[in-house]
């Protein structure tokens, strides 16, 4: 379904209008569910945390000036949300020790001409644990600094680093893996 976003359909959904609503929902809540499975594996939990990001979108999207993009607004509320959900439910301690990473990791950024697919990333990254994860998505996706991540998820900048270095090496590990033997798991 494709359909112009304007300054009259924000109005009508900000007034409740269960049509627009409906069609905004439609619109953008693949996109938004695929944001919430990065954060949270277990598809019913996505499911609920998309449920509370459109909830939070529909209170305040009167907050929308409308200066960015409609999509954009809603993917940071997604994002928040999903941090906040993984947060409340985390119940394990980040591995601050960099003992274990004696050695320099190389640069792995993705360059233009390689490839590799979407799924087997995809696949790659939910096989992270949860908090190498979640600092992975938060900074290499979703673009928060160290900063922004110590903040959201109430640990140290260090700490963040790290998850991102030890996200990396692990990433590196299954991707070489793959490669080598043509299988992920």
């Amino acid at each position: 379904m494709s359909f112009e976003i304007d300054e009259h359909f924000i109005k009508n959904c900000q007034k409740g209008d269960v049509k627009s609503q409906r069609m905004l929902y439609d619109r953008f809540a693949p996109k938004l569910y695929g944001i919430c499975k990065r954060y949270i594996l277990d598809s019913e939990e996505a499911q609920d945390v998309l449920q509370d990001s459109f909830v939070k979108i529909f209170l305040n999207l009167n907050q929308f000036k409308g200066t960015g993009s409609l999509e954009g607004w809603m993917c940071k509320i997604t994002v928040h949300t999903a941090i906040t959900h993984y947060h409340r439910h985390s119940v394990f301690k980040y591995d601050e020790t960099t003992e274990d990473m004696t050695e320099k990791i190389p640069d792995t950024s993705v360059q233009q001409t390689d490839y590799l697919s979407r799924e087997i990333l995809m696949r790659c990254i939910e096989e992270l644990p949860a908090g190498y994860r979640t600092v992975f998505n938060m900074f290499e996706i979703d673009g928060f600094s160290h900063e922004e991540i110590a903040k959201q998820l109430k640990i140290s900048k260090v700490t963040s680093r790290t998850q991102l270095l030890k996200a990396k090496k692990a990433l590196q590990q299954k991707l070489e893996s793959y490669l080598k033997e043509g299988t992920l798991f």
